[in-house]
């Protein structure tokens, strides 16, 4: 059968290529509206942009023009992932979009559900009543969060 299985979807010139190695190893190639690149894991799928500001490591971000911001559900944009790492403006930036997000002394609460917040936070508690509310994952531990978004609801 060979080394990867290869799924193609949209026409040749825009096509997403998601491949699965003989390592359990996700490819992720995306040729129309992705700038990134993309690689990952059973459990987490990555992408690697140019920060557009100063990022720190486990915030939400957008992407403008193929750089990444952080997200913030008052404000305009859609949220693309949240970062794996820190990163100083124009360096480039490890992007989960999907999948588990681990971090040493994170502080989070087993099964209890994450929203985003202000400049690219996450909480428990969504305060906000204007803006967007936007689910972004579950913890599964006080150090592992499922990243797993759904559509954000307007709230105004």
């Amino acid at each position: 059968m060979g080394d990867f299985v290869n799924v193609y979807i949209g026409a040749p010139d825009g096509q997403t290529a998601v491949s699965l190695s003989s390592a359990d190893k996700i490819n992720v190639s995306i040729a129309a509206g992705f700038t990134g690149s993309g690689t990952g894991n059973a459990a987490q799928i990555l992408a690697t942009y140019t920060a557009g500001e100063a990022l720190s490591g486990q915030r939400l971000v957008k992407i403008v023009s193929g750089e990444a911001f952080y997200y913030s559900p008052e404000s305009s944009g859609e949220l693309a992932g949240i970062t794996k790492t820190a990163a100083n403006q124009g360096e480039p930036v490890e992007i989960v979009l999907g999948g588990e997000v681990n971090s040493q002394g994170w502080g989070l609460t087993a099964d209890t559900r994450y929203y985003a917040n202000t400049n690219g936070a996450i909480t428990a508690n969504p305060a906000t009543p204007t803006g967007r509310l936007q689910f972004v994952g579950v913890a599964t531990s006080s150090e592992k969060l499922i990243f797993n978004p759904d559509d954000a609801i307007e709230l105004n």
